[in-house]
């Protein structure tokens, strides 16, 4: 008889990129034969495969989200698998799953109070984590866990052209919202904007923003158009397909992320980037990422070795002028970078880690 892993994410119509690392959780078990469940109401399979660029098992079964079970109907239905993988969003439940894999995707305090009743109720579990920098404060609030870190796994479908010159195409990726960990397009439209007022030698440039786009933020959206309605070299991609995105990462000189942008990392830490996956996309891709410095970017991007970090916008100018004048050092960049997303990013490295933490034979 078959083993049998669920998945229970209550952000699943999120589609982004912590739900992708909660599948590639899954596939390590499905690749050892398991059969996956999904607690949703709906079947996402097409969303989740176009947007997440992933191929699901072909027979998957979908269960009612879980929080429309009563205690008494969870610990029935999850005593059916061996593995329950859970994405938590603060809500903790005794569980009836041979062994449950709370996964940690946000450093935000109110996620993981552990109190008397929440340690019995978890008292059987393992935690994972996306991230060094989620792990460092999970152990100030009592939780020990595992970093896993994604796979980033990309063979380009087609070689990039390197460009030459001022005229750039700066890129950045990332859902259109303002709440929790934002991308902080507005910030980097400014700057933008800023930098080619300042630098004209740098006018012919543009600045494209791919980022799923939601109907709850659509006013958001808007007001990022208003604001550059003057400047046509800023250019919007909302909710394009994957091979599309792949073209702009293909094109992209340089990348921008502003995710933690003037957040106060130790009172907010759920603001910050938790880890970064989109520059290690850009990476991959050859671009070279600039990037605030904080949050789990540290962890991903070393300044002047891979790409760089910036703390103020005039850095962030100077840095990018100076290594737009040095093309041997912009080669240097790009290949540091793939190296560190084969080395530290790879489904090699990844399974390695699984079997340490989670052995299945």
């Amino acid at each position: 008889m078959s083993k049998r892993i669920a998945l229970w994410n209550p952000y699943l119509d999120i589609v982004g990129g912590g739900e992708k690392h909660a599948f590639q959780l899954c596939d390590y078990f499905i690749k050892k034969g398991y059969e996956l469940t999904i607690f949703w109401d709906v079947d996402l399979r097409k969303q989740l495969e176009e947007k997440l660029r992933l191929k699901l098992p072909e027979h998957i079964t979908w269960l009612p989200k879980l929080t429309t079970y009563s205690a008494l109907q969870k610990m029935s239905v999850l005593r059916n698998f061996d593995v329950l993988v859970y994405v938590t969003d603060g809500s903790y439940f005794f569980s009836t799953a041979k062994q449950t894999l709370a996964f940690c995707m946000v450093p935000e305090r109110k996620l993981y109070r552990m109190t008397a009743k929440n340690k019995f109720r978890t008292f059987r579990w393992k935690w994972i984590c996306n991230s060094q920098f989620t792990q460092q404060y999970l152990e100030n609030w009592g939780i020990d866990a595992k970093v896993i870190y994604p796979i980033v796994s990309i063979t380009p479908s087609k070689p990039r052209k390197t460009q030459s010159g001022t005229t750039l195409t700066f890129l950045s990726v990332g859902r259109f919202f303002t709440h929790l960990h934002s991308k902080r397009h507005d910030a980097a439209v400014a700057w933008f904007v800023s930098f080619i007022t300042a630098h004209p030698a740098y006018a012919g440039s543009k600045l494209v923003l791919v980022g799923g786009l939601k109907k709850e933020d659509q006013k958001y959206f808007d007001s990022l158009r208003k604001f550059t309605i003057n400047h046509p070299n800023v250019i919007f991609k909302p909710n394009v397909p994957s091979h599309e995105l792949e073209s702009w990462y293909l094109r992209a000189d340089y990348y921008l992320h502003f995710a933690g942008w003037q957040v106060n990392e130790s009172a907010h830490p759920e603001r910050t980037e938790h880890l970064g996956i989109t520059p290690l996309e850009a990476m991959a891709y050859g671009s070279i990422p600039f990037c605030y410095k904080s949050g789990g970017i540290r962890e991903v991007v070393n300044d002047g070795e891979n790409g760089f970090t910036f703390r103020s916008l005039e850095e962030l100018s100077q840095k990018v002028i100076k290594v737009n004048r040095d093309p041997q050092w912009q080669a240097r960049l790009r290949e540091a970078g793939a190296k560190t997303v084969v080395d530290t990013f790879s489904d090699v490295a990844f399974e390695k880690t699984m079997s340490d933490v989670f052995p299945t034979d």
